[in-house]
């Protein structure tokens, strides 16, 4: 049975409870950053929950009796666009519509920082545009007693197996793996050939 909690999520193939909190309560998938905030900061790791050993000065000192998640910090989790700000026309123009780049332009004062992560997240959407789906079928074993051509498992691909002498060739010859991530035909096997003797 699982175990795993916290951070990770509890690891279960329930997505609903990934966002599980130490009393066991849980916030939807769509949680706001102030909930998400929140989810961490009951996660984070105390002097009596902690799995490290402290074994030099150095360590104890640094991580043992170090400074820990600060109660009292909340980040900033959305910016105040003042109309009055002077910056504020100039990041509309840079910005346009990208919440990451305006978020960092009134967070950082800089428009050189909300520009590089204008350019970022431009090139972050391209490259998700551009990604093709691929289609595996997962990987086929060659039969007992036979062998199996080919090593690649990805849509439109064909697998073909022969078996060992003396022995004969049950299910499909080859099977290709198809748009819907599966094989086609029937699992292949190598069963023993029968010999027939003829008495006079």
């Amino acid at each position: 049975m699982n175990q795993t909690r916290g951070l990770l999520g509890v690891m279960n193939d329930n997505p609903g409870d990934e966002y599980t909190f130490r009393n066991g309560t849980t916030m939807p998938l769509d949680a706001s950053p102030q909930q998400l905030f929140a989810f961490g900061a009951d996660w984070a790791v105390g002097n009596e929950t902690s799995l490290f050993t402290y074994d030099t000065q150095f360590l104890l000192n640094t991580f043992f009796y170090g400074p820990k998640h600060n109660s009292s910090f909340l980040p900033v989790f959305v910016p105040h666009e003042d109309p009055t700000d002077p910056l504020v026309p100039e990041m509309a123009r840079l910005c346009d519509s990208d919440p990451f780049c305006r978020f960092d332009v009134l967070t950082t004062r800089s428009l050189e920082v909300g520009n590089a992560t204008r350019i970022s997240h431009q090139n972050h959407k391209a490259l998700v545009e551009s990604l093709q789906p691929v289609v595996s079928c997962g990987w086929l074993d060659h039969p007992a007693k036979g062998r199996k051509e080919g090593t690649n498992y990805l849509m439109g691909s064909t697998i073909r197996f022969s078996c060992d002498q003396g022995y004969s060739l049950a299910g499909s010859e080859e099977r290709s793996c198809q748009l819907t991530g599966t094989w086609s035909g029937n699992a292949a096997s190598c069963l023993p050939s029968t010999a027939y003797m003829l008495c006079i």
